[in-house]
């Protein structure tokens, strides 16, 4: 079983340049990818520092599948602020959701924070003994998990 959101969020948020947009990022590693597929190897973010403080929008293109999620609590947080508007965005993912994948389209209008239970093709890395965070529910067993999304 695999449960992740896929919400777009447009920015600027009110200001008047995407670029100058803060995304922070709770992560400290990432998935290596072929073909947008985790190979089952993972690897320190060395931009992780960055990603916690934010970084502005226009030094980012990603299509990744983040990891090593920062809890605080309960609570993973993920944030977009816009520094001229001073408005924000923050979204809360409890510790049910283990990675974070984020894309930045190219038409540079908006951002994709994804909450991941598991990584994309967790199925396959099970059968190769990686722990890609699959997890199977038998019959009649119940999940629950949770997501909040802020703007102020």
């Amino acid at each position: 079983m695999r449960i992740g959101t896929h919400p777009y969020f447009r920015i600027p948020l009110g200001g008047p340049r995407a670029a100058d947009c803060l995304v922070k990022l709770p992560v400290s590693a990432r998935w290596e990818l072929a073909g947008l597929l985790p190979t089952g190897r993972r690897k320190a973010a060395d931009d992780s520092r960055d990603y916690h403080r934010g970084k502005r929008f226009e030094e980012l293109t990603l299509d990744d599948v983040f990891s090593g999620l920062q809890f605080e609590g309960k609570w993973c947080t993920a944030a977009l602020e816009d520094p001229t508007s001073q408005t924000a965005m923050k979204m809360q993912f409890d510790r049910s959701f283990r990675e974070c994948v984020v894309y930045t389209p190219p038409h540079r209008e908006a951002i994709c924070i994804e909450p991941y239970t598991c990584v994309p093709n967790a199925a396959a890395l099970a059968e190769r003994g990686i722990d890609g965070g699959l997890r199977v529910l038998a019959p009649g067993e119940s999940f629950q998990a949770e997501v909040v999304v802020q703007v102020n």
